[in-house]
């Protein structure tokens, strides 16, 4: 994998079934389906998950956890080989001091799809 990979967007929102801050990297069709189920549970009826080629591509997702209002994301800002390791750097927001926020719960997440490689992937928060 070249400096600076590209990737793709999946799915980014705050509505998931997955509640706890959890990064993730996915390389098979059986962790894929069982991600899916947890995270897209919240939805009824539920949605098959997007079709992926992973003898060419993985999944990156980042959950962000729960979150007592609105106003909090997260997203995946770069991914690129970092001496010998696979850096997926992500940020993390919340709302502005004294803003008006919608009173319900939510769980932020950003799930993307880029070459597949081997070896580490580490995960830094920005």
């Amino acid at each position: 994998m070249a400096a600076g990979a590209s990737f793709s967007t999946i799915e980014k929102g705050s509505a998931s079934g997955i509640t706890t801050p959890t990064t993730l990297v996915v390389k098979s069709q059986e962790d894929w389906h069982r991600v899916w189920a947890r995270h897209a549970s919240v939805r009824t009826p539920t949605p098959g998950p997007p079709q992926i080629d992973f003898s060419k591509e993985m999944v990156i997702a980042v959950f962000a956890g729960e979150w007592m209002t609105g106003g909090f994301t997260v997203e995946i800002t770069a991914i690129e080989d970092s001496a010998g390791a696979i850096r997926v750097t992500y940020r993390e927001t919340g709302p502005p001091p004294d803003s008006f926020l919608t009173q319900t719960i939510t769980q932020p997440y950003h799930l993307v799809t880029t070459p597949r490689v081997e070896g580490l992937i580490i995960f830094q928060r920005h």
